[in-house]
């Protein structure tokens, strides 16, 4: 019909596991999601699937690129329990009136053995905060939640972890610092040698 169309194809990875009271955790992004992979509708690991590459060569790439996690040990340890595909076509987001098809593979991961030494890397067994090899930093978080309300949980075990005593701050703080990286992403969290910082997003204007 002579338009242009973008075509982007991706894997969105839930990583799940299991708390001690039997409650489903899963693995998300704590403090950044670039704008160009950012999915609204998605709490899971975004990764690209690069020309000539099969979805599956892709997930096991991006996992150890994120968590030095081999693709020996990633069969071993951290099996595939579901995964389904979806298409749409819609404007994108980060390119106006792009017309763009994004076509998306979901996997859900399992992980039934959180004890191994070998998945310490991914905040386990503890199920704490843990950054991972291209320094970003990953939480554990509601698998069932809603996007708002895991975004409230994320933040929380971010402060936490930071030792910061939400009690001590005024009542509407914890809601402006939430909206202000999440919703208007004036500013964006990162842990840096185990310090929680935040980054404010400036513009400057002259009026001549």
């Amino acid at each position: 019909n002579g338009l242009l169309q973008r075509n982007l194809e991706i894997v969105v990875v839930s990583i799940v596991a299991k708390t001690t009271n039997g409650k489903d955790l899963m693995i998300r992004d704590a403090v950044y999601v670039p704008d160009s992979l950012r999915i609204k509708e998605s709490k899971g690991i975004v990764i690209p699937i690069p020309s000539g590459k099969t979805w599956m060569e892709a997930l096991r790439c991006g996992v150890e690129e994120r968590f030095s996690i081999s693709p020996e040990l990633q069969e071993m340890l951290l099996p595939i329990e579901a995964n389904w595909f979806k298409e749409e076509q819609k404007l994108s987001s980060t390119l106006p009136m792009m017309l763009t098809s994004y076509r998306t593979l979901k996997v859900r991961i399992r992980i039934t053995q959180p004890d191994r030494p070998e998945l310490h890397c991914l905040g386990l067994p503890s199920m704490c905060t843990f950054q991972g090899k291209d320094k970003t930093h990953w939480a554990w978080v509601s698998a069932e939640a809603s996007v708002q309300s895991t975004n409230s949980e994320v933040l929380t075990k971010l402060l936490e972890d930071a030792r910061i005593n939400l009690s001590e701050w005024p009542s509407t703080s914890f809601m402006d610092l939430k909206r202000e990286v999440f919703d208007t992403q004036a500013s964006t969290l990162q842990v840096v040698n185990g310090t929680l910082i935040r980054h404010l997003r400036v513009i400057k204007v002259w009026l001549m």
